[in-house]
């Protein structure tokens, strides 16, 4: 039997897809990486801090994500995607006209 997440009215999920789903945490998952690497640990703290921030999610979504922090399982937070307008020009620029740092091919 699989254990499974949900209510009447939505989705039923399998455990395990359960940290997958979108929440509102996502965009304050660079933060946090940060500030646990800088040592700040404990979950209260971050709490207060991402709510100053905006964030509008429970305790238990903060919780869960610095548990995997602490486990050292959290994903890496993904690298910031540079400007549409940055990307039409690597596409449309020769590649000998691209400066050193991104002719990388």
């Amino acid at each position: 039997m699989q254990k499974t997440r949900g209510s009447s009215s939505g989705p039923v999920l399998p455990a395990s897809a359960r940290d997958r789903r979108n929440v509102p945490l996502g965009r304050f998952k660079p933060y946090l990486q940060a500030e646990f690497a800088a040592g700040n640990t404990v979950a209260t703290e971050l709490y207060q801090q991402i709510r100053q921030h905006g964030f509008g999610g429970g305790y238990s979504t903060l919780s869960r994500n610095v548990g995997t922090l602490r486990d050292g399982t959290a994903v890496p937070a993904p690298a910031p995607i540079p400007a549409p307008r940055k990307i039409t020009g690597w596409i449309m620029r020769p590649r000998e006209n691209l400066p050193p740092r991104e002719n990388r091919a």
